[in-house]
């Protein structure tokens, strides 16, 4: 007997989600009763999903187990996690807010790779700063991207770093296409102790790239198509 998948929730639904639980948070109100308030105002498209996020904190679970359990994003449960285990879940949460909102605003046609490699490092930016462990962090962000050359080098980079490289030397070597700059910025983060605000510089820059180069194949597929 298969087991039935819950949907991915959509990224305007996450987004509503991790700001009202934050905005509640952040005003003092508990878990238990915020998710209460949430539930009364959810989307139609969640109200499936935070009664089962209730049932397991009312049990003594965690958010970012619920989260989990749910299938949604592991780098949002991630921030969560390593927010919650600071005491500071509210803090953390927008954050991913962050991250989804820049992803919310991107036109839906990319340069594949250097749009995946641009998502990774705009989820990868926030988990830095909101304290996940680098190797965690660098593995959620591989998985943010299945299927793509940015996963296959961002885990053979988590392996190096684990091994003692820094993370701009592994992309040097695992992904010889990344603009060079982008891992100059990375090394000059490293080494000012702001890699998690240059990741989301660089990766502003990988989707502005990618946009720009679809645009520009695109008049060539016309032309080939019109011939």
């Amino acid at each position: 007997m298969s087991v039935k998948r819950r949907p991915t929730p959509q990224t305007d639904d996450l987004i509503w989600f991790c700001r009202g639980l934050a905005s509640a948070l952040q005003g003092g109100t508990s878990v238990l009763a915020a998710l209460d308030g949430l539930a009364e105002e959810a989307p139609a498209r969640l109200h499936a999903t935070l009664p089962a996020v209730r049932s397991r904190v009312r049990a003594g679970g965690r958010i970012p187990d619920a989260l989990d359990d749910l299938g949604w994003p592991s780098f949002v449960s991630a921030i969560a996690r390593y927010g919650d285990a600071q005491g500071d879940l509210a803090a953390s949460l927008p954050l991913a807010v962050e991250a989804l909102e820049v992803e919310q605003g991107l036109p839906k046609a990319r340069s594949r790779e250097l749009r995946a490699f641009g998502l990774a490092f705009g989820r990868l930016g926030p988990m830095f700063r909101g304290g996940v462990p680098t190797l965690t962090a660098i593995e959620c962000a591989a998985e943010s991207v299945a299927g793509s050359a940015a996963q296959e080098a961002l885990t053979a980079a988590g392996r190096a770093v684990r091994g003692g490289e820094a993370l701009s030397d592994a992309l040097d070597r695992l992904a010889p296409d990344l603009p060079e700059m982008t891992t100059d910025m990375i090394r000059d983060g490293e080494r000012d102790g702001r890699l998690g605000d240059v990741l989301s510089v660089v990766s502003d820059y990988l989707l502005d790239e990618s946009a720009s180069a679809r645009r520009a194949a695109t008049p060539r597929k016309q032309e080939a198509r019109n011939a």
